[in-house]
């Protein structure tokens, strides 16, 4: 809501037609060399912030998206004072096509890249949605607008009246609108993943009241008087994995949810902890959503109690490369810890997600499995990699 505060407040200030004795006194004040100074700044410190901070940065929500909104405040009023400054100067066309298409470019690129990232990869997606974006735009403002406000738009030396584009643009919107209530009525009240999350989410509860009943029965055991068994902490990748992971891990207590960052996954465990629910074998399997970072994981390190392991399952996220962010930065501190800590062991679900590719056709790279032969296939390997893990734990070494 802020940027367009923000946007209000300069318009306010600025204007085009009207503009306020501040802004006067302004454009009189600095020099254009000046101005241009602080507009190159500004754009400078908008591509900084856009190369170094993600949106899966926790930064970025809680300071990025400010700073970002105050340097294009900034950078427009700059270039607003150069208007001023420069009446005799006729601006770049290409310039003054981004400045009529850029707000409708705004509203379209969102619902088009998550639509396009379905099939296509990152890279595709982008590149489809800003050439998409551009022509639905440009048709929307030197079209569209013209004609529903009574212009007549001049296209290619071509005259359209509003008169004669009245019927073309009815049968459109009827043809658009009938499209629409069909598919609202037609589509499924919900999605087959989210009836799968719902359904594993069933299953997980199920299993939850007799995994709790065991361990409140269960002899304490070993010199740190620690219950043995596995507590599971997950994401929604964990949640489609759901049944085969307690085929694989009977006694377990899984809680895995859908968008459950490595943060939330600490604030769990933690309540675990104050209410002594918490078995031998620790699993974290996080980091897809990787809100809080590597500092989460020092916190969950930090607080495992002495007699306890911990396995972190390394999340696998195909739709970045980037190996210094994401998913990907977590797997590498996750590694780092296991070869720091001799209690720290490691599921690479990452690895044996790269060394599956046909799990992967379909998805949006996260979730394996777009169909049940792929599903059960996903299904099983995450199991058996966390299975396997959990295994050679129980060979080893405790927290001292």
């Amino acid at each position: 809501i802020f940027p367009f505060f923000i946007g209000g407040v300069l318009a306010c200030f600025a204007g085009i037609a009207t503009t306020s004795t501040a802004f006067v006194r302004i454009v009189k004040k600095y020099a254009t060399k000046q101005v241009l100074l602080c507009a190159i700044a500004s754009g400078a410190l908008l591509c900084a912030l856009g190369v170094f901070l993600k949106f899966d940065d926790l930064h970025t929500y809680q300071f990025g998206f400010l700073v970002a909104s105050l340097a294009a405040a900034v950078m427009i009023l700059a270039m607003r004072i150069l208007h001023e400054k420069t009446p005799h100067v006729k601006e770049p066309k290409i310039v003054s096509y981004i400045a009529d298409t850029s707000y409708s470019v705004y509203l379209f690129h969102w619902p088009l890249f998550n639509l396009l990232s379905e099939r296509f990869d990152p890279g595709t997606s982008a590149g489809i949605t800003v050439v998409s974006s551009l022509a639905f735009a440009s048709i929307s403002f030197y079209i569209i607008e013209p004609l529903l406000a009574g212009r007549a738009p001049r296209i290619a030396g071509f005259k359209i009246s509003p008169e004669r584009a009245i019927k073309p643009l009815a049968i459109v919107g009827c043809v658009l609108l009938a499209a629409t209530i069909y598919t609202s009525v037609a589509s499924p009240a919900i999605s087959t993943f989210q009836l799968s999350n719902l359904s594993n989410g069933a299953i997980q509860a199920d299993s939850h009241m007799s995994v709790t009943r065991k361990m409140a029965d269960s002899t304490q055991a070993s010199n740190y008087n620690v219950t043995p068994g596995v507590t599971y902490i997950g994401d929604s990748v964990s949640l489609r994995a759901i049944s085969y992971l307690q085929k694989a891990l009977p006694d377990a207590q899984i809680d895995a949810t859908v968008s459950r960052n490595v943060s939330m996954g600490a604030d769990v465990l933690e309540t675990n902890l104050a209410n002594n629910a918490v078995m031998q074998d620790v699993v974290i399997a996080l980091g897809t959503n990787p809100v809080g970072g590597t500092d989460a994981i020092d916190r969950i390190v930090q607080m495992l109690p002495k007699g306890h392991r911990l396995i972190f399952v390394t999340p696998h996220d195909g739709r970045h490369t980037d190996p210094s962010s994401g998913a990907a930065a977590i797997r590498e501190y996750e590694l780092q810890l296991a070869e720091k800590y001799d209690y720290i062991y490691i599921a690479d679900w990452h690895q044996t997600a790269v060394d599956h590719p046909e799990l992967w056709p379909g998805t949006d790279d996260v979730h394996f499995g777009s169909n049940s032969e792929t599903i059960n296939a996903g299904g099983e390997l995450f199991a058996q990699t966390v299975a396997d893990a959990i295994a050679k734990a129980d060979q080893g070494h405790v927290k001292p």
